[in-house]
């Protein structure tokens, strides 16, 4: 009785260490900011490597999971929506300014190495593939997925679970799994106007 009351004890302990942890990082981070919120709970590691604009949102259980040659760089103005995750071993996640980010985006500089057949996967490590960067004035839709080195451009729109594998042009709305462009802002014209699929 006594060793498992002992063992409770330490697992109590433990969650309190971990809670006042992130606590901590949550605070040095929020010390550096200017007129910006982050509600808790709230994941980070390498809070040195997060750098963020003023009037800045951040939703609860979001998770910046960054590596220690990973950046983050978040833009004035930009609301992030809640249990978003921010991953990358190195590289850097380039946010602009008024960006809407939904809720449950992940965006993410590296992959799982998947090569070796004779390795479980989650036993080869990961593999940094280059920036992800998100221009200013663009909304990413709820459950999108960003991939690395993708630029999205200005004002451009991402759907609903979208997966982005590749760069999607300024004033554009892109769906889908791959996502594509389904629509494009004219600027002679001065209107959005439907864009031809690809796919047969």
């Amino acid at each position: 009785m006594k060793n498992e009351n002992s063992s409770i004890l330490t697992r109590v302990l433990s969650t309190i260490s971990q809670a006042v942890s992130e606590f901590d990082k949550m605070m040095k981070l929020k010390f550096r900011m200017k007129n910006s919120v982050i509600e808790f709970p709230f994941r980070i590691s390498y809070v040195d490597n997060v750098h963020v604009g003023r009037n800045v949102w951040i939703g609860k259980d979001a998770w910046f999971n960054l590596g220690e040659k990973c950046h983050l760089y978040i833009g004035e103005g930009t609301k992030i929506g809640r249990s978003c995750m921010f991953s990358g071993k190195a590289n850097s996640i380039l946010i602009g300014k008024n960006v809407l980010i939904a809720p449950r985006v992940y965006i993410a500089t590296s992959r799982h190495k998947y090569e070796d057949v004779t390795e479980p996967v989650i036993k080869q490590g990961s593999l940094s593939k280059g920036n992800v960067t998100i221009e200013d004035d663009g909304w990413i839709g709820i459950g999108a997925c960003i991939m690395p080195n993708v630029t999205i451009g200005k004002h451009s729109v991402i759907g609903a679970n979208a997966v982005v594998i590749h760069d999607i042009p300024p004033y554009s709305v892109a769906i889908g799994n791959p996502a594509e462009v389904i629509k494009k802002y004219v600027l002679e014209q001065k209107r959005w106007v439907s864009v031809k699929s690809n796919n047969p």
